[in-house]
């Protein structure tokens, strides 16, 4: 058993939602709102059933999101760590989601790109690409944007 943990410190705020893999769509990997000087304190820890994770999770809101081996996209609290909700895909979800115009999403090695409602975890809708897709999606004005795996044989 893997558990996921959420380090906070009392005075800890976020300028703004890390929606994405690498804070957001430039990529950027930090927010220099955010000080790390004051202790941190462990809050919360979430176990992962017997899954494991290849993503990285996203906070958006007061909501944050990871994926797991046993193909789950959870959803919990930010604040107290309670589950939300949880949505099964038929496969492992190796890419971190992204989340943003009241979708979450992500890819999944059944071959289906997903796209999630961000309050209840519902099925909004789904595209087939036919193999694996492991890279971190990103969300752009009305766009999602994704890659995929294709095999090539001679």
């Amino acid at each position: 058993m893997i558990a996921a943990g959420i380090f906070l410190t009392a005075n800890l705020s976020f300028s703004t939602d890390w929606s994405a893999f690498r804070r957001d769509n430039n990529r950027a990997g930090a927010d220099t709102m955010v000080s790390f000087f004051s202790p941190i304190n462990l809050k919360w820890t979430a176990v992962l059933n017997n899954g494991y994770t290849y993503s990285s999770p996203i906070v958006y809101g007061e909501t944050v999101f990871i994926g797991s081996s046993e193909g789950k996209l959870l959803a919990f609290n930010r604040k107290t760590g309670v589950k939300g909700w949880e949505y099964i895909a038929k496969g492992t979800i190796h890419s971190t989601p992204a989340a943003g115009d009241g979708i979450v999403c992500f890819g999944c090695s059944d071959g289906y790109f997903y796209a999630l409602n961000i309050i209840d975890g519902s099925l909004k809708w789904k595209y087939y690409i036919g193999n694996s897709i492991n890279s971190s999606p990103v969300i752009s004005d009305t766009y999602v944007y994704f890659g995929g795996s294709i095999l090539c044989s001679p």
